[in-house]
């Protein structure tokens, strides 16, 4: 029987997910629900029949397939930061299904490593927990806790295992994101990230930050595009640092929202910005709040180089169905333009909103 799992509010207004159909939907929810502790399960149409439209005889075990495989090819053209993107692969002439973002939204108190095959390039919760794993973590960090420098080597009962971007915020099993932590440490920096938790990594820990950047909502945004940089050469092209000090001229687009065609980037440092996004919303106001959310997604993309963190797209879920387009185009030409845009705080990005708002108002 599967474990209890969460439906996070964010899946209902994500602008991907609105676009499946409700069965489609209910596919997704399905497989949520019946997915193990690492986001896996098996792929088979009758197996998926059985386990999410068993009351349903209008769904055939054909019909399952083609609900499965139009699913699929819709999130094929997702970007792979959504957390609710599906992925099937292949073992042993078996199909399985995956959520590779798994742990951004589900967080097992006691994870139990999956039983099934793992992913292509993936690994299993069974093979990075191991009894060396630990010993070899210790060893690396010379039984330091990596945030408060404490010795741990007398005392063995104090030493524990964290990652330092917790699997809820995407973080990863891979040893880079692992360091050796006292329990009170731990404790403290629960499921946060250092900076969350008001604490730092020590100056000499030997775990990789650079490598956990696109699962870190608050890393800095010119390290992101160093990294984007190194891992795709072709895609961001002369840099050119501006006020905005978040776009490289030689850049088109930046995970381009398809249904959204107006383009940003040439107007990013004119006057004129404010004036064109306003009119860009306000062209899309008679399509929904989806539409709304769609364009300041992209607009996001381009002026800040990554993609919203989760606690920026829910409240801007929110705002667009609260503020009027010319409230909405201010506040965020200001919170991209100065630290909130690097930084994704929803709390400053709601406060400049109140203020844009006291304006209108005036």
């Amino acid at each position: 029987m599967p474990r209890r799992r969460m439906l996070d509010p964010s899946f209902f207004d994500d602008i991907h997910v609105s676009k499946l159909s409700r069965d489609e939907r209910l596919f997704v929810v399905g497989c949520i629900r019946n997915a193990d502790d690492e986001g896996r399960m098996k792929g088979h149409p009758a197996y998926l029949k059985a386990q999410i439209f068993m009351y349903d005889e209008d769904i055939t075990i054909g019909i399952m397939r083609q609900l499965m495989e139009s699913t699929l090819q819709k999130m094929e053209e997702w970007p792979e930061s959504n957390p609710w993107r599906l992925t099937r692969y292949e073992n042993s002439t078996n199909d399985y299904l995956h959520f590779p973002l798994w742990f951004q939204h589900q967080a097992p108190s006691h994870p139990q490593p999956s039983q099934l095959p793992a992913p292509p390039n993936g690994t299993s919760l069974g093979e990075l927990f191991t009894e060396q794993t630990r010993e070899d973590i210790y060893q690396r960090d010379s039984y330091i806790c990596q945030y408060c420098a404490a010795d741990l080597s007398d005392n063995p009962r104090t030493r524990s295992i964290d990652h330092i971007i917790p699997l809820t915020k995407g973080g990863t099993h891979e040893r880079r994101n692992l360091v050796t932590a006292c329990k009170s440490c731990n404790l403290k920096k629960k499921d946060k990230i250092p900076e969350e938790a008001g604490m730092k990594l020590i100056p000499t820990c030997k775990a990789n930050p650079k490598a956990n950047l696109e699962a870190n909502p608050k890393a800095n945004l010119e390290a992101n595009l160093e990294a984007n940089l190194e891992a795709n050469p072709t895609a961001i092209g002369t840099q050119t640092q501006d006020r905005l000090g978040q776009i490289r001229s030689g850049q088109d687009r930046l995970d381009e929202v398809r249904s959204v065609t107006e383009n940003f980037l040439p107007d990013i440092n004119n006057d004129d910005l404010t004036d064109f996004l306003t009119m860009t919303l306000e062209k899309y106001v008679p399509r929904g709040p989806v539409w709304l959310v769609e364009v300041l997604c992209k607009f996001w993309r381009q002026c800040v180089g990554h993609e919203m963190n989760h606690a920026v797209f829910e409240l801007t879920s929110r705002a667009v169905k609260k503020y009027p387009a010319a409230v909405l185009a201010r506040a965020y030409i200001k919170f991209v333009r100065y630290k909130g845009g690097k930084h994704g705080s929803p709390k400053y990005l709601d406060k400049i909103l109140v203020e844009q708002a006291g304006k209108e108002g005036e």
